[in-house]
């Protein structure tokens, strides 16, 4: 999966602000080929509970946001080990990453999807 990505992305460059103490992030499992993801791609569950890129378009759970990726993640034929964000932060609207040819509305909704989580979603680079 292709993922929008118009800058260089470093980890945690999407935060504003986030609860220290691993309060806002967890250690989390990546499925497999999920592709090379910067840091900031908004993810969601498979079936199995692993992280996925989010699937805007797809069909539940895949379509939902749940959290966005701490660090750039390599593709690997394994299911890697990631940090992700979780709760009770701020991000950058525009540093969040998603697939190719998300649309507007999607993204308004995969934004409101992480409102409820906690993590807050705010104009700005």
């Amino acid at each position: 999966m292709s993922l929008v990505n118009l800058t260089t992305s470093h980890t945690g460059d999407f935060l504003k602000w986030f609860e220290g103490g691993w309060y806002s992030v967890e250690n989390g499992i990546l499925k497999a080929n999920s592709g090379d993801l910067p840091a900031g791609s908004v993810l969601a569950t498979e079936a199995g509970g692993k992280y996925i890129p989010l699937a805007p378009a797809g069909t539940a759970p895949a379509n939902a946001a749940i959290s966005v990726l701490y660090e750039t993640a390599a593709n690997s034929t394994a299911d890697l080990r990631v940090t992700i964000v979780v709760r009770h932060c701020v991000v950058a609207d525009k540093a969040l990453m998603f697939p190719v040819g998300t649309t507007t509305p999607q993204k308004t909704t995969a934004f409101g999807q992480l409102e409820v989580l906690g993590i807050q979603v705010r104009e700005g680079v």
